[in-house]
């Protein structure tokens, strides 16, 4: 399933997060590093407008 849905997320020291949602549901991290979304930041990324 392809993501439809990517949000960049600013880290310490200007560092890159970048998150898939809608199909995969993934977070890169700056060292590429993947890991699925955690319900968690889902929630907290909608309650600021992010969905």
């Amino acid at each position: 399933m392809h993501a439809d849905r990517f949000v960049a997320l600013g880290g310490p020291g200007d560092l890159l997060y970048l998150a898939e949602f809608g199909g995969c549901s993934r977070l890169r991290f700056p060292t590429w590093y993947l890991s699925q979304v955690v319900p968690d930041l889902t929630d907290r990324l909608a309650a600021v407008g992010i969905d």
